[in-house]
């Protein structure tokens, strides 16, 4: 099961990367976008190319929750593994201070603000909001995968959705500062 799974992320990427590669030489703008849009972009024409062939059963909503929990431990492991214990173990005490003030403000903010959307799945998205704030995206699904297994919560595709239509804030956000304190703005 898992080799079915990594081989349909790694044909969805290949496919949006041969994709995009090609484009980049006509359109050379796309040489910025996040490497994410391969994987979404080949998923979509894989998806197509299963339901030719059909082999659409093949991927249900188990194997999808599957392909997710997967990457999602993949991500959580190599952020752990690139963490530099000398650093932690010289500077514990300001890095533990900076970490409860930093997400005891996360944390009360994000549970106010998304119960005062009014949402039906505001705790969701309130654990989904802290783990991005406080870690990586990787938290804020693994969060929702605690505290919804069964995967019935809507926030995980909705921060896809999100992702995949908001990409083009990481190319702002590394300038925004400069051009905010430089007055070009």
């Amino acid at each position: 099961t898992l080799m079915l799974n990594l081989s349909i992320i790694l044909a969805a990427y290949f496919i949006g990367n041969v994709i995009f590669k090609l484009g980049m030489v006509f359109i050379p703008v796309l040489s910025n976008l996040n490497a994410m849009l391969y994987g979404i972009v080949g998923g979509l024409i894989l998806w197509h190319i299963m339901k030719r062939c059909k082999y659409e059963k093949v991927v249900d909503k188990n194997v999808l929750s599957n392909i997710s929990s997967f990457c999602r431990e993949i991500v959580v492991l190599t952020a752990m593994a690139s963490v530099s214990l000398d650093i932690i173990v010289e500077f514990w005490l300001p890095i533990l201070v900076d970490i409860i003030i930093s997400c005891g403000f996360t944390v009360l903010f994000s549970m106010w603000y998304m119960k005062k959307l009014h949402n039906d799945q505001w705790f969701e998205k309130a654990c989904m909001q802290i783990g991005n704030c406080t870690g990586s995206t990787a938290n804020g699904l693994a969060l929702v995968r605690a505290i919804d297994p069964k995967g019935e919560s809507c926030i995980p595709e909705a921060l896809g959705v999100y992702n995949a239509v908001f990409f083009w804030w990481q190319m702002l956000a590394p300038v925004l500062g400069a051009l905010i304190l430089t007055n070009l703005w």
